[in-house]
């Protein structure tokens, strides 16, 4: 999510880039998860039957090769697959710069005064999902994260719910009230986060 610049010194190497919106696609891995802003998918290999989303992407990607020399820009929340080039040495050296990660929010937060896009699109809303991972995770645990989106994209608990769980979807509600007020809307957007990070998830 970080913005970079990465700059090839010695041969060069393939980078394949992907608009933010294509982030369900690439099946990343959860936020809380040790690989987490990587993809799930073997990019050599796909497995369409655990990954079917993932052939939506052909012919989606921006290819670019660099050179010795050459710089490229990363924007925030793109993502980027690199395959080294072949050389006689198998070599490379790259050099990376990184930028501070941007917010899903214009403003001051510890002011109190914030504004988003209206509506959420592009990588502000990958962020916010980020973010909705996370506050579900501090409220509960990051083992639970799964069990209270799919609970919150449920119009009716279809057992019973304990009561962490439900002062879990409760304080949940209150985070995304003032920014998704539609409960479609809502709703849809935590589909997103369950079926791009957490589907086929063991």
């Amino acid at each position: 999510m970080i913005e970079q610049l990465r700059c090839d010194q010695l041969l060069g190497r393939r980078v394949l880039l992907f608009h933010p919106r294509h982030f369900g696609c690439l099946y990343p891995w959860p936020v809380h998860h040790p690989q987490d802003r990587q993809s799930r998918v073997d990019f050599d290999a796909p497995d369409l039957a655990a990954f079917p989303r993932f052939a939506e992407l052909r012919g989606q990607a921006l290819e670019a090769i660099l050179c010795p020399g050459d710089v490229l820009h990363l924007p925030p929340g793109w993502w980027h697959h690199i395959e080294m080039l072949p050389s006689p040495a198998d070599e490379v050296v790259s050099i990376n710069f990184w930028y501070p990660p941007p917010t899903w929010f214009h403003g001051n937060l510890a002011q109190g005064e914030i504004d988003w896009d209206r509506p959420l699109y592009g990588v502000r809303r990958m962020l916010f999902q980020r973010c909705v991972e996370e506050l579900v995770a501090q409220m509960a645990d990051p083992s639970k994260v799964q069990q209270i989106l799919e609970l919150a994209v449920q119009e009716s608990p279809s057992g019973p719910v304990d009561q962490s769980l439900k002062q879990a979807l409760a304080q949940l509600d209150v985070f995304l009230g003032p920014v998704f007020s539609d409960l479609h809307e809502r709703r849809k957007l935590l589909r997103e986060v369950l079926e791009g990070r957490f589907e086929r998830l063991a």
